[in-house]
């Protein structure tokens, strides 16, 4: 059978079969063996946030594991991992790499391999850009995961179980081929003479191996510094663009993925020394002085494209030594540490997230930039298909890498009260509401829904099953007092828009939140209702929560479990703002967590929670606080920064991140950030 071993030199992967795999390669004779150097042009954790491994040898399994990205995780790019030759040396091992964000898998490699025998050879494995979509399915969460999801979640739900990457996850090429390059193709790499000796020189920029607590004195490429000043270029029919001399750099312009940089968007740099042989992807110098793309970047930059996978353009630059696959990319996830542009040696982290802070100073290196220039975002959708917000005329945008991208506008100008996704008809919409209009439409934009209402403006929306839930307030003359309200639902898988009319006088609902069995409105009178998670559930909704204070309202709520986080807002937005949490299972149910909270050019922040923790805003400054209470840690921005100037808006969590809406000034100030959790 083959045995997988650790080294420490050159892997920073923290593997848990380490026991294992010393005692099998201390029992079996010396042998040889074949690194695996596991590389990536996407920029990590931010696209690619775990990598797993899974190997096969006589027809069963006898390695597997997933591990995740730095800075958080173990892995650092590029990785590398020895594979001992089976004892019979003809014996074929199969190897599944899968590349992960989140739980979903995004590049799958696979490979079937002769190891050398006798010697220590190399094979570099490149997770790319241009694979995006080979493979298909999700994992489940793993430890590294596990341990930031919220305390309600029974930890049998997460665990790893029989999960098996190669019946699991699906090759998108089929059984005996692999996705190289946005191509499927078979890779002949049964001849072990065809490897090349192991050097790690040829891995870490030049550089030794890194060991496990230092990286590599190696280089790495700066993608940001050297297309400061990049210049696009139109391929031709046949995929291939001018030469602009020995120091031409090519990388293409993508809607998301890549390295963020501030002048022409996320890019993902191209080498110029990719060798076939092994499924590497890159430039070619052709006779005529030309440079040939490889053909998936043209067939990728036609319409129809799916976003994650779309090429918006290519761009070259003169400012560098052309990329070599010798040389991986600078960033957090770097296992290299000197980033040369040009004449100049950069500082060890040049690459990581250096957007800029609204003050002015730079960012930690673990918050990242998913958009900015947004006139008035309002929701965050965490879902599979990536994280989307809405904008003025109820546009909806998917937001990363630095980059806004619109999936579907209404046309009507309004601005937005929310958004919420909604699992219909065995699509995800994304559902927002403006003045007089419900407006939603599926992730990628194919199926739009819209709706007019009878009320005077929307004030929150929900998802609830298969629907949106909109609350309209109302004030009718013919309503009793005067004052009523009516709640809206929407189903869009159908268009089917329906509502409750409410005739309860100066109450309207301001905020929304689930629990497991419960939708809870929260009022204009700061209170909080209940009532079943249905249409046409809330007719007579269940008083649950008394306002805590006179004189405000309900702006924003989080629950989880039982439990319920919420931010009692004041009428008076020059007043202070209260964090409350109410639990029924204790006593008393309903307890202050933070006082005093002050509102950035009038407006006040959301809440969120994963459970543990719970999120919240004041003065333009994001905290973290305990769920029992406590002292409040600053998450947001940077330390000794001044905030951001007009506020924080909506907050989200999943399993990885804390996300939060930075307001902007009403024309192109917004903007959507989001820090891995610690």
């Amino acid at each position: 059978m083959a045995c997988v071993a650790k080294r420490y030199r050159g892997l920073v992967w923290v593997l848990g079969l380490v026991g294992a795999a010393a005692a099998c390669a201390a029992n079996k004779p010396q042998r040889g063996g074949l690194m695996l150097a596991i590389s990536t042009d996407m920029a990590a954790p931010k696209d690619i946030d775990q990598v797993g491994l899974t190997i096969r040898s006589g027809g069963r399994e006898v390695f597997a594991t997933r591990a995740p990205v730095a800075p958080n995780g173990e892995v650092r790019l590029p990785a590398t991992l020895a594979v001992l030759a089976p004892e019979d040396p003809k014996q074929p091992v199969r190897i599944r790499l899968v590349a992960y964000s989140g739980t979903k898998a995004r590049v799958l490699r696979d490979m079937t391999v002769t190891v050398p025998p006798d010697r220590t050879a190399q094979l570099r494995v490149p997770l790319n850009f241009l694979s995006v979509g080979s493979g298909v399915g999700e994992a489940p969460l793993s430890a590294q995961s596990a341990r930031v999801l919220p305390r309600d979640v029974p930890m049998t739900t997460v665990a790893l179980r029989d999960f098996d990457a190669f019946t699991q996850i699906q090759n998108r090429c089929g059984d005996g081929a692999t996705d190289v390059g946005g191509d499927c193709t078979s890779l002949d790499l049964s001849d072990p003479a065809m490897f090349d000796d192991y050097d790690p020189t040829t891995i870490f920029g030049g550089g030794a191996a890194p060991t496990k607590a230092e990286p590599s004195d190696g280089d790495c490429f700066p993608v940001e510094c050297c297309f400061e000043s990049a210049t696009a270029v139109v391929p031709d029919d046949a995929c291939t663009v001018p030469s602009q001399g020995p120091s031409t750099n090519l990388a293409l312009v993508t809607l998301g993925i890549g390295t963020p940089t501030a002048g022409v968007g996320p890019l993902v740099p191209l080498d110029f020394d990719a060798d076939p042989r092994f499924g590497e992807v890159g430039v070619r110098l052709l006779p005529n002085a030309r440079l040939q793309l490889p053909p998936a970047v043209c067939r990728k930059m036609a319409k129809g494209v799916a976003t994650e996978e779309k090429v918006a353009s290519v761009v070259f630059s003169t400012r560098c030594a052309p990329k070599s696959k010798a040389t991986p990319l600078c960033g957090p996830a770097s296992a290299t540490s000197t980033a040369r542009c040009g004449d100049r040696v950069l500082p060890r982290d040049a690459g990581a997230d250096a957007s800029p802070q609204p003050d002015g100073g730079p960012a930690p290196k673990n918050i990242e930039l998913l958009a900015s220039g947004l006139r008035r975002p309002e929701g965050l959708a965490i879902v599979s298909e990536g994280v989307f917000v809405a904008d003025v005329g109820l546009t909806l945008k998917r937001v990363s890498g630095g980059v806004a991208s619109e999936i579907a506008s209404s046309g009507t100008g309004e601005s937005p009260v929310g958004l919420a996704a909604v699992t219909s008809g065995g699509s995800t919409f994304l559902v927002t509401g403006g003045g007089l209009t419900a407006f939603g439409a599926r992730t990628d934009g194919s199926s739009v829904v819209q709706n007019t209402g009878n009320g005077y403006g929307m004030a929150a929306v929900v998802a609830t099953g298969d629907a949106a839930l909109f609350s309209f307030p109302r004030n009718i003359p013919t309503r009793i007092g005067g004052k009523g309200e009516e709640l809206y639902w929407l189903v869009p898988s159908t268009g089917a828009f329906g509502g409750v009319d409410y005739v309860r006088q100066n109450v309207t609902t301001r905020s929304f939140a689930l629990t497991a069995s419960q939708l809870l409105l929260g009022e204009s009178d700061g209170s909080i209702q209940a009532c079943p998670p249905a249409p046409f559930g809330c007719v007579v909704p269940t008083p649950l929560i008394t306002a805590p204070l006179s004189n405000g309202y309900v702006g924003a709520m989080a629950a989880s479990g039982t439990r319920v986080f919420f931010v009692w807002m004041p009428d008076d937005a020059n007043a202070a703002a209260h964090l409350y949490r109410y639990d029924p299972a204790l006593a008393p149910s309903v307890v202050e967590l933070a006082g005093d909270l002050r509102s950035t050019a009038g407006r006040f922040g959301g809440v969120a929670t994963d459970g543990a923790s719970v999120y919240y805003a004041s003065s333009g400054v994001l905290y973290a606080m305990p769920r029992g209470g406590g002292t409040p840690v600053r998450i947001a921005p940077a330390p000794g920064a001044q905030g951001y100037p007009y506020g924080i808006g909506t907050l989200a969590v999943d399993a990885l991140h804390v996300y939060w809406i930075a307001r902007g000034d009403g024309a192109s100030a917004g903007a959507v950030y989001r820090r891995r959790l610690e």
